[in-house]
């Protein structure tokens, strides 16, 4: 996980996405606002119908460097720079 100014970006590997949340969550069951990689928060496709640059296979760390969310997208064999 990393926090880029106010928002929580969460690798969720295992349905191949990056689940996000627009502040700090402050309970265990607060749901993610957005997500990356897929077409909507309740889809776990690998790559959605083919690989772009907003479809991700087992998203598996997360970095920042300046205004870029990075993320290392393992099975496509890539690492994504992203201004969320």
């Amino acid at each position: 996980a990393i926090v880029l100014g106010s928002k929580l970006y969460l690798a969720d590997s295992s349905n191949s996405r990056i689940l996000v949340w627009n502040n700090i969550p402050t309970s265990n069951t607060q749901g993610a606002d957005s997500v990356i990689g897929q077409t909507s928060l309740f889809s776990a496709n690998l790559n959605t119908v083919s690989l772009s640059s907003s479809t991700l296979n087992n998203p598996f760390a997360l970095s920042s460097q300046d205004i870029y969310l990075i993320i290392a997208d393992r099975d496509n064999n890539r690492v994504l720079f992203i201004v969320p």
